[in-house]
């Protein structure tokens, strides 16, 4: 009987929580998400074919200009090819905040959407967008907060993503690859 309690208890299959975004967090946990067509988005698992490829969450923090850069992709497991990303870049980003996403603070947003080839990014003049920088720790090197923002399809100004809930807590000049 004993054998029989380990088997069904101890060879739980974990649970990722991979449709979650992550918790609101102000600590360096290194977690990244938001929505996308409600959808929860999130930096990928490592894909079958090629491992290089897989899950990449990359932020840099240059503390003199403000000038913040993160990039995010995810792979899936059923096509190889099968590609989401995200590149926000922002400059003038010197404390903890709210910014109105405009051409004063925004050098390039856009993303690249899995099974599409249509990109998307940031109209300057729609101001459509804010991130609320909640932890800016120069010292720790610290920086978290929320953001939302609206993209625009590259090849026809009509159709657009909105990306919200979006959320962030990372340490600065952090990347993985795994």
């Amino acid at each position: 009987m004993f054998c029989l309690t380990v088997f069904i208890y101890g060879c739980k299959k974990e649970n990722n929580n991979m449709g979650v975004l992550p918790p609101v967090t102000m600590e360096g946990k290194n977690t990244f998400g938001f929505m996308l067509d409600n959808t929860v988005w999130l930096p990928g698992k490592k894909g079958y074919f090629y491992p290089f490829f897989g899950k990449l969450l990359c932020i840099k923090y240059d503390k003199e200009t403000g000038e913040l850069n993160l990039q995010s992709r995810r792979d899936k497991f059923d096509n190889e090819t099968d590609v989401s990303y995200i590149s926000i870049d922002l400059t003038n980003i010197k404390k903890e905040q709210l910014y109105n996403l405009n051409s004063s603070n925004v050098i390039n947003i856009s993303m690249q959407i899995a099974g599409s080839t249509k990109g998307y990014y940031f109209n300057y003049n729609a101001n459509n967008g804010f991130i609320d920088i909640h932890k800016l720790d120069t010292i720790n090197n610290i920086i978290s907060g929320e953001f939302e923002i609206e993209l625009i399809e590259r090849e026809s100004s009509i159709n657009k993503k909105k990306i919200y809930e979006g959320r962030f807590d990372l340490q600065m000049d952090y990347c993985t690859r795994n």
